[in-house]
């Protein structure tokens, strides 16, 4: 190691204690410098707590290349061989292939600087690159300084290649997936990415599923295609093999994800609603020992377990405490009403995974206590709670009670 790379270890060991304004003010300096080079790796410690601080990187050219693969890219030391996964250690030296191949490649980055608002010109610029980048990764040499840059072998630089490749080519199919697409015209779609990839190996098949299964919206549908597909593929057993894998990998990645929102306090009803829709499109008509279904099973009880925590949070911090005799006061009441919108969010989440009774227990002392004569809390604020709360019968009853009794 040299002695330059042994400062920046040490300087970036550093930074992984920082305080989250030196994070910005760090990550906001070394993103402004025109070539980053070894500067880069200071950001390494630093990039898992990057989303929750809500901090988003510019877009240049080496992550527009690489913006296909967004859900398959891990830090080097979580990687492991043999996975379809891309260790981010290996980017760099990817780019630069790519890089060496195409000579206009610094002019489209002037033209990125450009057109950071332009839509239509970004999505054009973005095809050129998959494109290129695809052909040049399809038969590229190992560089020399592979193993120095990476710590990987020969033999993974061929295997990862070959799923880079393999995602950039079908990058511009990913992009035209519409959501809001009729089911019929959604399978097709799936069906031709997912032929064109059997043709690049299991590994990048699996890469493809691990996209397409962490989308709530072709979670289901891709699933479903690849099992079909890998059945008629009788001599290519390794297709079939390796759909558990991705099914498992795509439920480590959605775990991953969510509890580092939840730990960090930044996750969203949602958020948690996605996986909770991910959890449901795996788990239809998946037979009952498969992995798809047990991928989904357990995404099912991390579900469960975060929305029950993320409500008695809710209830014992925002909640509760606004029921005390003292009252909400007039700048708290719109933070308990969106309080209550949450925890009535997390609720429906969790009844929809099936445990609506134990949602229900958990949320039975609030509105005990809000629909209580005796509360000390003002009867239309009482029942403002109890409406966002879905209890519109009793709603009604707090505000009757408090009508002056106006029969004869």
């Amino acid at each position: 190691m040299t002695i330059l790379k042994r400062e920046i270890r040490s300087l970036a060991s550093s930074f992984s204690q920082a305080s989250p304004q030196q994070i910005t003010q760090i990550v906001a300096t070394i993103d402004a410098m025109a070539k980053r080079g070894a500067a880069d790796a200071l950001v390494a410690p630093l990039r898992h707590r990057l989303p929750t601080l809500g901090i988003t990187r510019p877009l240049d050219l080496r992550r527009l290349s690489f913006e296909p693969l967004d859900a398959l890219i891990v830090d080097g030391a979580a990687w492991r061989r043999g996975t379809a996964l891309v260790p981010r250690t290996c980017l760099a030296p990817l780019f630069n292939l790519m890089r060496e191949g195409c000579a206009d490649l610094e002019q489209a980055e002037l033209l990125l600087d450009r057109i950071p608002q332009d839509i239509a010109a970004r999505n054009l610029l973005a095809s050129l690159l998959w494109r290129h980048g695809a052909a040049a990764l399809q038969n590229a040499v190992q560089p020399p300084d592979w193993r120095e840059s990476t710590g990987l072998s020969n033999i993974d630089f061929t295997a990862i290649c070959s799923i880079v490749a393999c995602m950039l080519s079908q990058a511009d199919r990913l992009r035209a997936l519409d959501r809001h697409a009729a089911p019929s015209q959604t399978a097709e779609q799936l069906c031709e990415i997912l032929e064109a990839t059997m043709g690049h190996g299991a590994l990048a098949w699996q890469a493809m599923l691990i996209r397409l299964c962490g989308d709530r919206h072709f979670a289901s549908p891709a699933a479903r295609i690849a099992q079909k597909l890998a059945g008629e593929s009788a001599s290519r057993p390794e297709l079939a093999q390796a759909l558990d894998p991705a099914f498992a990998c795509a439920r480590d990645l959605w775990e991953s994800e969510i509890n580092t929102l939840h730990l960090s306090g930044r996750l969203s009803p949602n958020k948690l609603a996605d996986m909770a829709e991910i959890v449901l499109n795996l788990a239809s008509d998946a037979s009952p020992r498969s992995e798809r279904k047990r991928a989904a099973d357990h995404l099912r009880r991390e579900a469960n377990r975060i929305c029950t925590q993320s409500v008695a949070r809710i209830l014992d911090e925002e909640l509760l405490p606004a029921l005390q005799p003292s009252g909400p006061q007039a700048g708290q009441k719109s933070g308990a009403e969106q309080a209550a919108r949450a925890a009535r969010s997390f609720c429906l989440i969790g009844q929809g995974l099936g445990a609506g009774e134990k949602y229900d227990a958990q949320m039975r002392p609030l509105i005990d206590r809000l629909a209580d004569p005796a509360s000390d809390l003002p009867p239309i604020d009482r029942a403002r709670l109890l409406e966002i709360l879905g209890k519109n019968t009793l709603a009604l009853e707090v505000l009757k009670s408090c009508r002056p009794n106006a029969d004869p």
